[in-house]
């Protein structure tokens, strides 16, 4: 072999010895200069990830440079496309799995010589396989599963022991909340079904209701399935989505001329709202004279247990001005330590096998690490494109417009 191959090669093994090194966790922390100036984008609240990355500087000396900007989830697409195009961009982006097909052609992924197959699967949970492409559009560091909050006092009035475990229990309990004024006026609600437009996480629960009943929405071909193949149970599920707008039925507990879900919960009219496990925190600051309960989101009784979460994502733009300091920050956060750190902070469950697996002080915490064994999500081709189809989707169907089987259809026509 030739001298120049030598050094090639040579230069290769190392680079893949400290990619390896730095996924298991290693600290070069006596290398101040391994990381150098990195400029973080994301969509994760500022003051947590700031946090987080203060408390990472204490585990590693190299990330002094490391810095974050928050880009709201709304406009991340348009500014960071817009960014790129006049050589502005970030070095990091720190995204939910959504948005990777609509920034894929932008990322360097990370090879699987960097992250042997074998070393992702013993290491992360099943749910963050969702970043696995031509190697990895990057790297997972948090899962958001939705869970399911509950106002305590309401359920007391109700005589109701326990927040329901399963689908089935639902349509029986709603009579003992709802109450209306007159006519379909409805002034304290159960749950939050049925609309989309003022149901803040209403694509995700969806989604949930899509999954347990065993269809991928996604298909192996890449393209939105929602019908034909193995989607016979989804406009069984639709129909049981919607059956709670519907004024005819024991359900009816929502409907779209309604406060939007969360302002209903924060008021102390409806009883149970379903949001990602991070939001928890911010729940008991907006309203402290309100008694929050958590429990796991519903499931179908019998079925294979599965829930919506978003897989938070480190990915490293192609015109980053060091992709290798990049791509080296990005894998310090699979680390055991910092891993746990970013997981803590942001109330929300780490994506390490070794972690998840772990017990948690805070209930809320223990429930989201242990749905994390359970939860999935799916590549959106268009988040905001998806939410439009999705809306207009239950939309026709509560409005009568068409069945759930005509809605399905159209829905996946609309997002081919």
């Amino acid at each position: 072999m030739k001298p120049f191959q030598l050094i090639l090669t040579a230069a290769f093994v190392i680079f893949a010895i400290i990619g390896l090194l730095v996924f298991a966790g290693a600290n070069p922390s006596n290398n101040k200069n391994v990381i150098g100036d990195v400029v973080i984008w994301g969509t994760l609240p500022k003051e947590a990830v700031r946090e987080t990355l203060a408390s990472v500087r204490e585990i590693r000396t190299d990330f002094d440079g490391v810095t974050y900007i928050e880009v709201p989830l709304d406009e991340f697409h348009t500014t960071y496309t817009e960014a790129l195009a006049v050589d502005r961009g970030p070095d990091l982006i720190l995204v939910p799995h959504t948005l990777l097909l609509a920034e894929a052609g932008t990322i360097s992924p990370i090879s699987v010589e960097t992250i042997p197959a074998r070393d992702f699967e013993d290491t992360f949970i099943d749910g963050a396989d969702i970043v696995i492409a031509n190697g990895y559009y990057g790297v997972p560091v948090g899962i958001d599963p939705l869970v399911m909050y509950f106002n305590k006092s309401m359920l007391n009035n109700a005589r109701v022991s326990e927040a329901p475990k399963f689908w089935e229990q639902f349509t029986g309990l709603t009579p003992r909340f709802v109450e209306t004024a007159g006519g379909f006026s409805i002034e304290k609600s159960f749950v939050a079904l049925g609309a989309y437009e003022n149901i803040t996480h209403a694509e995700k629960i969806l989604a949930s209701f899509f999954f347990q009943v065993g269809s991928p929405i996604r298909g192996a071909s890449g393209q939105v399935e929602l019908v034909g193949g193995e989607n016979e149970d989804v406009e069984s599920a639709l129909r049981f989505y919607t059956e709670f707008a519907n004024p005819n039925t024991s359900a009816y507990s929502w409907n779209k001329s309604l406060k939007n879900d969360r302002q209903a919960f924060l008021a102390n009219d409806l009883a149970i709202y379903f949001a990602p496990a991070s939001e928890g925190k911010s729940l008991a600051l907006a309203n402290p004279n309100i008694s929050i309960g958590s429990a796991a989101f519903p499931q179908l009784e019998g079925g294979d247990s599965v829930v919506y979460a978003d897989v938070y994502v480190f990915a490293t733009p192609k015109d980053a001005r060091d992709i290798t300091a990049a791509k080296t920050a990005a894998l310090a956060f699979t680390g055991k330590n910092v891993a746990e750190v970013f997981a803590q902070v942001l109330n929300m469950a780490p994506v390490r096998r070794d972690l998840v697996s772990t017990s948690q002080n805070d209930p809320l915490l223990d429930l989201a690490y242990d749905e994390a064994f359970i939860a999935k999500g799916w590549l959106s081709p268009q988040p905001a494109r998806v939410d439009t189809v999705f809306s207009a989707m239950v939309d026709d169907v509560v409005s009568g417009r068409s069945d759930a089987l005509d809605a399905l259809t159209k829905a996946q026509r609309s997002l081919k």
